[in-house]
C-alpha cells in the first residue's frame, strides 16, 4: 500500500494514457486481439498476438498447480460485544450480547475480502493468497504459487457449478496480476499468471455470470468470469476463470448498443446464495441473471453480442444502489434511508417490492442474502462502529432477527489511499460481510484492539480484522 500511495500519480496518469500506449481491439465474439505500434495508430499494425480464437483458451490443463498449505493467522481470540435480540415479537428488542472468534492476518492491512461456499467453507483474499477455514476459524489453509508475493488484494467468489474463481495484483513484486482456481470436480486449486491489464489496477473485483456459453474453440462452458481494477473499465471475461484475454467496456457499449428492457426474472438454483458480490459502495453492483445474462448498475450484459446495453424495466423503472439474488429467485435491495438503511425484497422480478426500514444503525455497505440459511446480513457503520443487522427472510416480508455492535468504535478510521508510515495503520477500505450455511455470519471490521504486522513497512499497524459470529446471549441467559 505504502508503494501505491507514493506512486499514485505516476499510475494514473499511465493508465489514463493506456489508450495511446497500446490499442488493443477484439470482437466481441472473441475474435483475435491486434496490438499496435505505440505512434503509428492502427495502420501501423505490428503483429497479430496470441490472444484469438486458437489461444485464448490455455485451459486448465496447463495451468500451474497452486501448494495448499497449513495457514496459522497472526492472532486469534474470542472477543464479546453487544446485541439487540428481535426473536421474541412478544418480549419486544432485548439486551443481548454476543460472542465473535477474532481473526487477525488472513487479509491485508486496509481490506478482506470475505466469501462463502455452500458446504460452510470461509475464504478471505484481501491480500495475496486465498486463506480459507472448514471449522469456523478454527484451523486454516493457504492457497499459494510457487513464487511468493509481496503484498497484495484480491478478490474471490463461487462459481455456478461450485468451483471458486479468484485474482489478486501485487505492484511490490513487478505489478503482477495471479489468478486462482478451485476446480470442484477435482478439487483441485490452480493459478496462472495475468499479464495483461492496465497499468493502475488498484482494487480489484471478480464476477461470474452463469451460462452455459460457447468459448472460441467451440467448447461449452458453464460460465464467464469477469475481473476489472481501479479504474474498473475495461473489465476482462475468462471462459476458463484462469486466463483473461476477453475485453468488455461498459461505459462504451452503454453509448452504443440499444437499450433494453425486462423484468429479472430469475429461475431458482441453490449457487445463488453463494455467487453474490461484494456490496460495498466502492465497487460496481452486479448480479448474475439467467442464460448468459448480468444486471450491473441498470447496465444488462447479454451472451447473444457479449456485450453491456442500458436497462430498464418495462415500465421504464431503474434500481438503486446494490442487488442480490438468492437461491429461490428473489430480488434484494438495500438503499440507504435516514439514519439507517431501507431493505427491499421482490419475489416477482421486480414488478412489485416489500420493504422494511431499519434505523439507527448507520450508513450501510456490504450485504448478503442467503434464502436456504433464511437469513440476510448487512453490515452498517454507525460513527466509528461496525454494526450488523441480521434479518429473517424466510417470507416474503423481512424482519430483524438481531443487530450486533462489532467491535469498539473507538478507532479513526480512513478509506481509499492512504500512507501507512504517517497513521499507523488505520485503513478500512471496504465493508465485507457473509452469511454462512448455518445462518452465521462473518464481517470485518476494525478498533483499536485489530492490529496486525504490515510486511512492507516491518511494523505493526491497526487494520481490519475477521469476526466470526458464535454464541448469543440473551438477557443474561
Amino acid at each position: 500500500m505504502r508503494a501505491r500511495a507514493l506512486l499514485i500519480a505516476v499510475l494514473l496518469l499511465t493508465a489514463f494514457a493506456w489508450p495511446r500506449l497500446v490499442s488493443v481491439i477484439s470482437g466481441g465474439d472473441g475474435s483475435a486481439w491486434t496490438l499496435r505500434s505505440p505512434v503509428g495508430g492502427e495502420a501501423a499494425a505490428r503483429e497479430e498476438v496470441g490472444f484469438g480464437p486458437a489461444a485464448s483458451q490455455l485451459r486448465q490443463d496447463v495451468a500451474l498447480p497452486a501448494q495448499v498449505v497449513d495457514f496459522t493467522p497472526e492472532s486469534t481470540t474470542v472477543r464479546t460485544f453487544p446485541s439487540t435480540d428481535y426473536t421474541d415479537p412478544t418480549a419486544g428488542p432485548r439486551a443481548s450480547t454476543t460472542d465473535w472468534r477474532v481473526i487477525m492476518g488472513t487479509g491485508n492491512a486496509a481490506e478482506l475480502w470475505l466469501h462463502g461456499t455452500k458446504d460452510g467453507r470461509l475464504l478471505d483474499l484481501g491480500g495475496r493468497y486465498v486463506n480459507y477455514t472448514d471449522d469456523g476459524g478454527v484451523t486454516w489453509k493457504s492457497v499459494r504459487p510457487a513464487e511468493p508475493l509481496v503484498n497484495a488484494e484480491g478478490s474471490v467468489i463461487a462459481a455456478p457449478n461450485g468451483d471458486v474463481v479468484a485474482v489478486t495484483w501485487d505492484p511490490y513484486s513487478g505489478d503482477r496480476v495471479l489468478t486462482y482456481k478451485y476446480v470442484a470436480a477435482e478439487k483441485a486449486w490452480y493459478y496462472m499468471y495475468q499479464p495483461i491489464h492496465t497499468p493502475f489496477w488498484d482494487r480489484p473485483m471478480i464476477d461470474v455470470v452463469p451460462g452455459p456459453f460457447t468459448d472460441p474453440l467451440g467448447n461449452s462452458v458453464p460460465y464467464l468470469t469477469f475481473i476489472n481494477g481501479l479504474p474498473h473499465d475495461p473489465w476482462q471475461y475468462s471462459y476458463d476463470g484462469l486466463n483473461y484475454p476477453g475485453v468488455s467496456y461498459r461505459s462504451r457499449d452503454a453509448s452504443s448498443t440499444s437499450p433494453v428492457s425486462s423484468w429479472l426474472d430469475v429461475k431458482p438454483d441453490p449457487m445463488r446464495d453463494y455467487t453474490q458480490l461484494a456490496a460495498d459502495g466502492l465497487f460496481f453492483g452486479f448480479a448474475p441473471l439467467d442464460d448468459g445474462k448480468a444486471w450491473s448498475e441498470n447496465l444488462m450484459f447479454t451472451r447473444e453480442d457479449m456485450r453491456w446495453h442500458r436497462w430498464t424495466t418495462p415500465e421504464g423503472q431503474t434500481i438503486d444502489g446494490h442487488l442480490q439474488i438468492d437461491s429461490r429467485g428473489r430480488l434484494h435491495n438495500v438503499l440507504r434511508s435516514g439514519t439507517g438503511f431501507e431493505y427491499r425484497v421482490s419475489t416477482d422480478g421486480g414488478r412489485t417490492w416489500s420493504s422494511l426500514q431499519v434505523p439507527e444503525v448507520g450508513r450501510p455497505g456490504d450485504f448478503k442474502a442467503n434464502a436456504a440459511a433464511g437469513v440476510a446480513a448487512v453490515w452498517s457503520l454507525k460513527g466509528k462502529k461496525d454494526m450488523v443487522t441480521k434479518l429473517d427472510i424466510t417470507a416474503a416480508q423481512p424482519s430483524v432477527l438481531r443487530v450486533y455492535d462489532v467491535g469498539l468504535g473507538d478507532d479513526p478510521r480512513t478509506g481509499g489511499i492512504g500512507f501507512y508510515g504517517l497513521t499507523g495503520g488505520h485503513r478500512f477500505d471496504f465493508s465485507s460481510i457473509v452469511v454462512l450455511p448455518d445462518g452465521r455470519v462473518a464481517v470485518s471490521f476494525m478498533d483499536s484492539k485489530t492490529k496486525m504486522h504490515f510486511p512492507t513497512l516491518g511494523t505493526e499497524v491497526v487494520a481490519p480484522g475477521l469476526a466470526i459470529e458464535l454464541d448469543t446471549r440473551v438477557g443474561g441467559g
